[in-house]
Formats: structure tokens, C-alpha cells, sequence
């Protein structure tokens, strides 16, 4: 509105017209009252009006006679008193105030002006972040292939530029337009976890991230592991002190994403949540870091000193709840990193005077039938608990061979032959070639089929030791990262297992996931299911074990209870079954037919919970109830002719402590079944 809309007033000297005859017409100095108080007289009364004023003054009342006397200016006390009660005296004009309305509006206007400046401004801040977010992408790329292969000498490059970008980001997000948006109804909370998000992250990138990079500058990661197997303990040593480096800051940025509140904004959640499980896991192995990164030069020999491990081939096709029949053992010795390793012999048949040493407990014997290992190296491993199977081992070692050791490796041929193919090695064994491709078939079903009995265990033991000495001489010419997801993915199919007799030591295998151990946490449900074989032979290449879990139902508890389902097939052929040598079928006297399979199947309950209404159908079957390691177990006898199956039913509740849901455990197979 312009200025000449606009009223005059005394508030603004501008505005007052010349103080000539006019302007003293119609506006008087100030004056005193009878009260001793000063009063501005307003403008004078028109005629119409002067003249409904005295008809008004002359009517007749009672308190016409107490009425004050006029001033000298005309108007009565009572008029300018009634004046400043806001209501217009009588014969009074009433002044033209400010259009407060029109005011408003004017400053509507400017707000919005300056907010739409603002939103420009925070605008051009948020498509500066997403192309900085670009480059963030790419550049990590960058830096995830430098550091997964052993390009140290590029990672300081790669997290400076990392930096660079983070630093830019945080510079938009720290002007004061994004502190007072934090103010805004609503999504002021999304704006104030943006910020936080985007300063975590180039803390982490300057904290964490460039400090870890310039560690390993110049530091060949991928000749941390050398051709003969031998690991390079000051490479090892400057990774792990990196490790720990940059753990602060990334434990920080993990903490400050996984503690935000939901966003009004779905992208910005559906980002948060598909990042929270890897952190998570981030979080976890972090976690572990402290207890096993710092063990595991002295696990390998540093300053000189001597590890002794004993190497156990196991064998799928003759289960055992911790793998397989130890078809044969040998050692490995490990100084300052360089690994060397001993003859492998065969067990089957070690019989001597005195047994192994080892004493399985009353509730071994009574649910694994674990009573022979007295007496019997190769009953070590009819437990599910790795590490009680491998101080069976371990000590009957000892018994048999005079030699203390460091520890228990435990492989199978499936693991073999996942190592072999990562390593890009071969053997040649009796005129057979065994590689990354047929490790497992050859061990394990070739061998049975095709030579003869008196040879079969020899070869086994001559292949698995050959390949052992193939795959370290091969190491150093493994891709890291996929030597790395070799070894994860063997231990958590129970594939490749590892024990160590120092406490500490053996603390950091299990954080590494490598223990074999049956999970005692109940807030992580794991439901076991394991098998030993009572064929007595090398049957169970056809042996197909599936387990389905149904809904969960909670109760009152706080417990949750599951339908499960195992079914255990026997997957040979009557026509396989009438030529298999006798080394396969086996000698079972309670054998129905040349190819019934037997197999004890061992149910065990997660850490807290139970199992219940076991019942089974198809073949042969009975259960009985059992309570190891602190564990509810069932112990189901199954038989099952060639192409028969027997479906196990029951039911598994957690404990209440459960936060998870159920997983299932079982005793790795020798092949896998469409």
C-alpha cells in the first residue's frame, strides 16, 4: 500500500501537513486539565455535529446542574474522559487509524519472500548433497575394489577424495537456514537427523576413514598370505592395528544410524532400514574385534614360537553330527607364519591297549552313543559340539601318537574341494585327478565304487593330505575377498571347524564363527538337527535330510512355538543298491534290505526351549528324550529302504528370552539334492 493510502498521524514527522492556519484550525497544543494532566484536543466538531451536540447538552436532566463547567476549549471534562475510554465522545469525530488488515499483509508478503529466498537457497544445498552422494557411491566403489584386493596404494587416494566430498556436504547442511528448518513443525526432526547423518559420516571419513588408509599405505594386503602357506606376521600385525584404528569412529556413526527416530519422508526410512542389517552385522563383528584380532599372531606362531594343530579329514559319507567319520588325521605346525604340514595316515582300525584318554560324560553316552570312544579315535566326532568332539580328538592323539597339540582343524571334502577352487590347485593321485571341481565326488563316492577295499582308506588319506599341501603352496595366488568367503561359508555350513586349547584363543575362534559350538545364547533360537550313521558304512552320500518351519505362535510366556518338519529320504536306487559294493551298503545286521540306510537323527532345542508331540511316519521309527549340555534333546532311530522317506513332525518353543527367529543347524551333508 502506498504511502499516500495511508492515514496521517503524529508518528511520523514526514507525514504532518504545514503547521499554517489550516493545521491550527483543526489541531490545538496540549493543555492542562483541571486534573493536572496534560490532553491533545482532537480536531473540531463539524457544524451537523456541533448542533446534535447542543440539542443533546439542552435537554433537561437531573444532573445537568453538577455537568463540570465547559473548558475554554469548548468541550466538557466528562467529553475528553469518554475520549480516552476508547469510545467517541459526544461531538467528537473519531480519528482514522492504520488499516492494521492491509499491514498483515505486507508482511505475509516479505515472509514469503524471504522463505522462498530460503527454500531457494536450502534447495540448491539439497542438490549439491545428491550430487556429493554421487560421488560418494562411486568413489566407495572405488575404494571397497582397492581394499578387497589389495590395492593399499590407492585406498589414501580414494578416502581423501571420500573425505573431500563428506566435508562438502557437511559445509551445506552447517549454514544457519538448516539450524532454524530444524525449528519447522514435523519435519524439523527429519532435518535435524539429516544433519546428524551427513556430520557422522565425514567424522567417519576423517576420524576413521583416512587414518585406516594411511596405515596400510605402501602395505601389500594381498602378500599377507604367501605362496607355501606362510602369513606375513608384521602385515598382519599393521592390519590388525588399523582395524582397531578406525573402530571408534565407525562404532560411532553405527550408533548415531541405528538410533534415529522414523522419518516423515518414506526414501529417507527405506534408506535407514536397508542400511541397518549390514550395520548391524558391522556392529557385531566390531564387537569381536577386540577379543580376536590381538589373538591371532600368537595363534600363528609370532616371535618365534611353535603352534601344533592336528588337521582332521572327515568324511560326509559316513555322518557324523560333527561332520563325518575322521577318515584321517595329521599335523600342522605354524612359527612366525609359515605353515608346515605333517604325513596324514588313515584311522579306521586303531585299536590299542589303554584307549584314546578321553571320557565322554553319562549324558554323551546316553544321547550320542558315545560310549566307543574310549576306546575308538573315530567315534570322537558323534557329538554336535565340535569343541567336546575335538578334545576327543585331540587327546587321542595324544594317546596314540605321543604328541600334545595347539589345537583341532576339522575339513571336509566339500571345504577341500571349495579351496582348491579358489586356489586354482590340482593333485594327481593313483592316476586320478582331483580338483576344484570333482574334490568331493571322488572322495566320496568314487573311491567306494571303484577300488578296492583294502586300498580305499590309503587313497582317502593320500588325497586329502596331497590336496592340503596343494592348496597352501597355492595361497598367495587366491583372490582375498574370495578366500576370505570361502573359509565364512565353510564354517557356517559346518564344513570347516576349528578348536583351541587356550581359552583366549579359543574365545576369538568362536567370535569368528569358526567353533563349531552349539549356540547357548537364548535369545538367538537355533534349532539343531544332526545325524551319526548306524549303517555302518558309506550310505549316506544318498542320505537327503530337509527341514521346513512352520508359523510361530506366541505365548503367554513370552515363548514361541513352531511347527517343524524333517524328513530324512534315502536317495538310492534299487538298482544302485543291488550293485553297491559292500563297503557301501554296509553290514547292519538290523538292515531290512541290501540298501535300508539307518541313521540316528538328533533333535536339540535353542538355549531355553523345548520339543514336543515328536512323531514320525514312513520307514522305521522311535524316539526317546535325552538332556545334554543343557539342552532338551530327542534321539530318533530312523531306517529307510532305497527310495523311502520318513517325515518327523514336532513341535520347538524358544525360551522367552528369544528376540529372533528360529534357525535350523544340522550336520552338513555329502551333496546337496535339487
Amino acid at each position: 500500500m502506498s504511502a499516500k493510502h495511508m492515514a496521517p498521524g503524529p508518528s511520523d514527522p514526514k507525514k504532518r501537513p504545514s503547521q499554517g492556519p489550516a493545521y491550527r484550525a483543526s489541531h490545538v497544543r496540549q493543555t492542562a486539565s483541571p486534573y493536572g494532566r496534560s490532553q491533545t484536543a482532537g480536531p473540531q466538531p463539524s457544524p451537523h455535529r456541533a448542533t446534535r451536540a447542543s440539542r443533546t447538552a439542552a435537554a433537561p436532566t437531573a444532573s445537568a446542574s453538577a455537568a463540570p463547567a465547559p473548558s475554554r476549549h469548548g468541550a466538557s471534562e466528562l467529553d475528553r474522559v469518554k475520549s480516552r475510554s476508547g469510545r467517541p465522545a459526544p461531538g467528537k469525530r473519531r480519528r482514522r487509524g492504520p488499516r492494521w488488515w492491509q499491514v498483515t499483509l505486507i508482511v505475509v508478503a516479505v515472509l514469503a519472500v524471504v522463505a522462498g529466498a530460503c527454500g531457494f537457497a536450502m534447495y540448491q544445498d539439497v542438490k549439491a548433497i545428491q550430487s556429493e552422494v554421487g560421488n560418494v557411491k562411486q568413489e566407495f566403489a572405488v575404494y571397497k575394489d582397492a581394499l578387497m584386493n589389495g590395492k593399499s596404494d590407492q585406498l589414501s587416494g580414494s578416502a581423501a577424495s571420500l573425505a573431500q566430498s563428506t566435508q562438502t556436504m557437511a559445509d551445506h547442511v552447517s549454514s544457519p537456514l538448516w539450524a532454524l528448518a530444524e525449528l519447522a513443525p514435523v519435519y524439523g526432526q527429519d532435518v535435524r537427523q539429516a544433519r546428524e547423518l551427513v556430520n557422522s559420516a565425514n567424522i567417519l571419513t576423517h576420524n576413521g576413514l583416512v587414518p585406516f588408509s594411511n596405515s596400510l599405505n605402501g602395505v601389500s594386503v594381498k602378500s599377507l598370505v604367501k605362496d607355501g602357506g606362510q602369513v606375513d606376521i608384521p602385515i598382519l600385525q599393521k592390519v590388525i592395528d588399523a582395524v582397531l584404528e578406525v573402530q571408534g569412529p565407525l562404532k560411532d556413526t553405527i550408533h548415531t544410524v541405528q538410533s534415529m527416530e522414523p522419518f516423515h519422508i518414506q526414501k529417507l526410512n527405506d534408506l535407514i532400514d536397508s542400511t541397518r542389517s549390514a550395520l548391524s552385522t558391522a556392529s557385531d563383528l566390531l564387537d569381536e574385534a577386540d577379543d580376536v584380532l590381538p589373538q591371532l599372531p600368537s595363534m600363528l606362531g609370532a616371535n618365534g614360537e611353535t603352534k601344533t594343530y592336528l588337521v582332521v579329514a572327515l568324511n560326509n559319507v559316513e555322518t557324523r553330527s560333527s561332520g563325518g567319520f575322521p577318515g584321517s588325521w595329521g599335523t600342522m605346525t605354524v612359527t612366525d607364519g609359515k605353515i608346515a604340514l605333517g604325513d596324514f595316515s588313515a584311522i579306521q582300525g586303531l585299536r590299542q591297549e589303554g584307549g584314546t584318554g578321553f571320557s565322554p560324560t553319562a549324558e554323551e553316552v546316553a544321547a550320542f552313543d558315545m560310549g566307543s570312544v574310549v576306546d575308538n579315535p573315530g567315534s570322537s566326532m558323534m557329538t554336535p559340539q565340535f569343541p567336546r568332539a575335538a578334545e576327543a580328538a585331540a587327546q587321542s592323539w595324544l594317546a596314540f601318537k605321543g604328541q600334545a597339540v595347539n589345537g583341532v582343524v576339522a575339513i571336509d571334502p566339500v571345504f577341500l574341494q571349495a579351496l582348491l577352487a579358489v586356489t586354482g590347485r590340482s593333485v594327481d593321485v593313483g592316476g586320478v585327478h582331483v580338483d576344484g571341481s570333482n574334490a568331493a565326488a571322488v572322495l566320496m563316492h568314487d573311491t567306494y565304487w571303484n577300488l578296492p577295499v583294502e586300498a580305499q582308506d590309503a587313497f582317502f588319506a593320500s588325497v586329502a593330505g596331497s590336496s592340503f599341501q596343494a592348496v597352501f603352496q597355492g595361497l598367495g595366488h587366491a583372490d582375498s575377498g574370495d578366500l576370505a568367503k570361502t573359509f565364512m561359508d565353510g564354517a557356517l555350513a559346518r564344513n570347516f571347524q576349528v578348536w583351541v586349547a587356550d581359552e583366549a584363543q579359543e574365545a576369538a575362534i568362536d567370535a569368528l564363527g569358526f567353533s563349531g559350538g552349539l549356540e547357548d545364547d537364548p535369545a538367538k533360537p537355533v534349532l539343531g538337527t544332526y545325524t551319526n550313521d548306524y549303517t555302518w558304512s558309506k550310505m549316506d552320500w544318498y542320505l537327503d535330510m530337509r527341514t521346513s518351519v512352520g508359523k510361530g505362535t506366541k505365548n503367554p510366556d513370552g515363548s514361541t512355538s513352531y511347527p517343524v518338519t524333517t524328513t530324512v529320504t534315502n536317495a538310492m536306487t534299487e538298482a544302485e543298491a543291488a550293485s553297491a559294493p559292500y563297503y557301501v551298503y554296509g553290514g547292519n545286521p538290523d538292515k531290512r534290505s541290501q540298501g535300508d540306510m539307518l541313521t540316528h537323527l538328533y533333535l536339540m532345542a535353542p538355549a531355553g526351549g523345548s520339543i514336543s508331540n515328536v512323531q514320525g511316519t514312513g520307514g522305521v521309527f522311535s524316539a526317546a528324550q535325552h538332556t545334554v549340555y543343557g539342552f532338551d534333546e530327542w534321539t530318533c532311530a530312523l531306517q529307510e529302504n532305497p527310495g523311502e522317506t520318513t517325515t518327523v513332525t514336532y513341535t520347538v518353543t524358544t525360551s522367552p528370552q528369544a528376540t529372533e527367529p528360529l534357525a535350523v543347524d544340522r550336520t552338513p551333508a555329502a551333496r546337496t539334492f535339487s
